[in-house]
């Protein structure tokens, strides 16, 4: 009995930390992005080509991390495929590649519906990206998040917005850009997209303007930089985790 104890507690253990398992021994491989992931990376992201090759290897490595780390469900879907967790895992590596935490611990679920869904956080409205901050769980419409990744100037990324307030809310300590308070107007005259566009296709009224500004600090770089250089230097400073100088004491 106690051979058979011992296998049924081990079997236990490894069902409970496979995710822990599956990213200790990912780690100690020294991932390596696959050929097709690989490609898919450097033809539907433009930000990896702005960084040197020791970045861009660290964001592969990285990308692959992120993958082992997480749990992916699909609602309503047969088979995921492969290439949603890829696609998903580019947003949070993009936003942490010059800083050492990038994996967002305790929001480690990620889940996947075909079309925009109703939850139990918002049960009157259809939306298409939640991150579900309680139960560590980001949800993604396949339909939305795939536009927008592939079309980044015409449809919105919910990806890099879900992953711009996650980023806020795991990362309450650092210095943030001061955004100034006709922010929403500014950054609908970067994009030609206001605010409540972005609330209809979200399908929630959004009233935080951070994940918009972050959007549009990555998928409209010039135009931020034409209509706002310094809340842009702000940005480039917060990405690039670059301290803020303290005022000298006199």
């Amino acid at each position: 009995m106690l051979p058979l104890v011992i296998c049924i507690l081990l079997g236990a253990i490894a069902y409970i930390f496979h995710f822990q398992i599956d990213f200790w021994w990912v780690k100690r491989q020294k991932p390596k992005l696959s050929a097709p992931m690989r490609a898919m990376l450097y033809q539907s992201n433009q930000f990896i080509h702005t960084i040197g090759p020791e970045d861009q290897e660290k964001f592969e490595q990285r990308m692959e991390l992120w993958v082992a780390a997480k749990e992916y469900i699909s609602k309503g879907i047969e088979d995921l495929p492969e290439d949603l967790k890829y696609i998903t895992a580019i947003y949070p590596i993009m936003l942490t590649i010059f800083k050492e935490k990038f994996l967002f611990e305790d929001l480690d679920r990620i889940a996947f519906y075909p079309h925009a869904f109703l939850s139990p956080g918002y049960p009157d409205d259809i939306h298409c990206c939640e991150v579900e901050k309680e139960d560590g769980v980001f949800i993604f419409s396949i339909e939305q998040m795939m536009v927008g990744h592939m079309q980044p100037k015409r449809y919105y990324n919910i990806l890099l917005h879900s992953f711009a307030e996650a980023y806020k809310f795991k990362f309450p300590e650092e210095q943030y850009p001061v955004l100034p308070d006709h922010i929403w107007n500014l950054l609908g005259r970067m994009s030609q997209i206001s605010k409540e566009k972005v609330d209809h296709f979200i399908g929630i009224k959004q009233e935080d303007p951070w994940p918009m500004a972050v959007h549009h600090f990555f998928v409209y770089p010039k135009r931020f930089m034409e209509l706002a250089p310094e809340l842009y230097k702000e940005f480039v400073n917060w990405h690039q985790n670059v301290p803020k100088l303290e005022k000298q004491l006199i």
